[in-house]
């Protein structure tokens, strides 16, 4: 731009982008050619055959308690749920007796709906999780 505002017929105007930028073939990375060739490497895939290829002897002694491992884990996976069933029932309980106080009951001072709606949850939930841990107790029998 000169002293006077005018634009410069030569420089490329503010609004025109595209005259901004280098032309893609007119960019170089400079380290291009002092890079390496990449190495010259074959895969050749394992050979999973059992009846050709041992196992190892750490694998065996973990493939023959498979079996007794699976049930424990089964039976982990059970017993981790019932505290989430249990926090979650106490949860619903609660919230639809909040539920109920707010908007069918007006917002009592002792909030009644809340109340009974967690006793509700506790309930439930002890029962969710007593059933769960008799049937526990009857498959490992």
């Amino acid at each position: 731009m000169s002293d006077k505002g005018e634009a410069d017929p030569n420089e490329p105007g503010a609004d025109d982008i595209a005259a901004r930028f280098p032309k893609p073939e007119e960019v170089t990375t400079g380290r291009a050619s002092n890079l390496p060739e990449p190495p010259k490497m074959t895969y050749n895939r394992p050979n999973l055959r059992r009846d050709t290829d041992p196992l190892p002897e750490g694998t065996k002694s973990i493939l023959a308690n498979v079996g007794s491992n699976s049930r424990n884990l089964r039976s982990m996976g059970v017993a981790g749920t019932i505290g989430i069933s249990l926090a979650v029932s106490i949860g619903v309980g609660a919230g639809l007796g909040w539920l109920i106080d707010t908007y069918l009951l007006g917002s009592p001072q002792p909030p009644w709906g809340l109340i009974a709606g967690f006793l509700l949850g506790v309930f439930s939930g002890f029962a969710n999780m007593i059933r769960v841990a008799n049937q526990l107790n009857r498959d490992s029998e």
